[in-house]
């Protein structure tokens, strides 16, 4: 995969416009020799609009693929008891009838 270039980073990932840069010091856990560039989105239209993110750079002065793509990673969740399973749908029942309440 080719590496990306200074641009390419520097545009929010929502709305693609050129985000204002600030250097962002060293990553913890990162290799020797590379430091990190945070970026902060001020397109007053983008929902990310003074939302930052952090783009690490390495010590050639390359960026390395953003990793936003893959598959996710999660713990598989247990599967629930059979009365917790009852709990949560007597609970969907009396909130989703109409004119439904929960009393303590």
């Amino acid at each position: 995969m080719a590496d990306t270039t200074y641009e390419q980073v520097r545009r929010c990932p929502r709305c693609d416009v050129p985000a204002e840069s600030v250097p962002g010091g060293r990553l913890q856990g990162a290799v020797r020799g590379s430091s990190s560039l945070r970026f902060t989105c001020r397109n007053d239209r983008c929902r990310w609009n003074d939302s930052s993110w952090i783009v690490q750079v390495r010590p050639d002065g390359t960026f390395p693929p953003a990793l936003t793509k893959r598959d996710k990673i999660f713990p598989k969740l247990p599967t629930p008891s059979p009365e917790l399973a009852d709990s949560l749908e007597t609970l969907e029942v009396l909130t989703t009838q109409p004119g439904a309440e929960i009393r303590r």
